[in-house]
């Protein structure tokens, strides 16, 4: 009897990789101050700011004009560190907030994800009625953890309110593919490509393959790879799937899957 030999199919059709594309996030502070829905975090003396009108300090104020409804985080000559600090699955690239300054520039000191730091000037605008301006912060191009306010680098008042920012694309994640034509029992190779360096964990209809979880990815920038090694259980057609958790903590997780078939081998005697 000839050797029949079944090669694997990566479906076309049902072949998919994902991208998350970047999402926009704002926190506007409520309709009635304190009223936080983005999953930011505003700390002051080491802990969550909570709703008060205390003059010479940060607090919560209500204000209305062209560029502020409602509620508006105020910083009147504080006293202590105030931490804004943006959720772990939005950390943004660039932000932008309406505000105004008395009195002298006021300084933010931005924290990125890998604990190094840059400042972020806010312009005196001098009158405390302010003319309100949307400013804007780009940085390096790494992911901002969160924004610091001291009272050296604050020593009068300023305004912040419909803070805006946008959650890093995911990683650019490819289709899975295999090395060889997969046979039951026999050991094939599954690899897969991103465009940034992360852990990859293996699937076969949705159940981890052993030894294929969290495998580190190979290459530089911008071609990376993860492959591991693994012998197919079952004849059929099945979900070859893969997870990417980049290394990058501020990018979101990629996803991607391929249907392919295992064949068995009829050898001649």
């Amino acid at each position: 009897m000839v050797a029949v030999l079944l090669s694997i199919l990566l479906v076309a059709n049902f072949a998919k990789a994902e991208r998350a594309d970047a999402v926009s996030f704002s926190e506007n502070f409520g309709a009635s101050c304190y009223s936080l829905n983005s999953g930011l975090s505003v700390l002051y003396n080491g802990n969550q700011l909570q709703n008060s009108i205390t003059v010479n300090t940060a607090h919560w104020q209500a204000y209305t004009n062209a560029l502020m409804s409602g509620c508006a985080l105020r910083l009147w000559a504080i006293t202590s560190n105030l931490v804004v600090a943006f959720p772990q699955v939005s950390l943004p690239v660039s932000l932008s907030f309406a505000t105004y300054a008395v009195n002298g520039n006021q300084t933010a000191i931005v924290t990125y994800f890998d604990s190094t730091t840059t400042t972020f000037v806010i312009p005196d605008t001098t009158s405390l009625s302010g003319s309100v301006n949307t400013v804007s912060f780009a940085g390096s191009g790494k992911r901002i953890a969160s924004l610091t306010f001291t009272p050296a680098n604050n020593p009068d008042t300023y305004v912040i309110d419909n803070l805006t920012w946008s959650a890093p694309s995911g990683i650019n994640l490819g289709t899975p593919t295999l090395s060889a034509a997969a046979f039951k029992g026999q050991l094939v190779t599954a690899s897969v490509t991103s465009d940034g360096p992360g852990k990859a964990t293996f699937y076969v209809n949705s159940k981890r393959i052993p030894k294929c979880i969290a495998v580190n990815s190979t290459g530089s920038s911008p071609n990376y790879s993860t492959s591991c090694t693994f012998k197919p259980a079952v004849i059929g057609s099945h979900t070859l799937q893969v997870l990417f958790t980049p290394t990058d903590i501020g990018a979101l997780n990629g996803r991607s899957e391929a249907v392919f078939t295992v064949s068995k081998r009829s050898n001649r005697r």
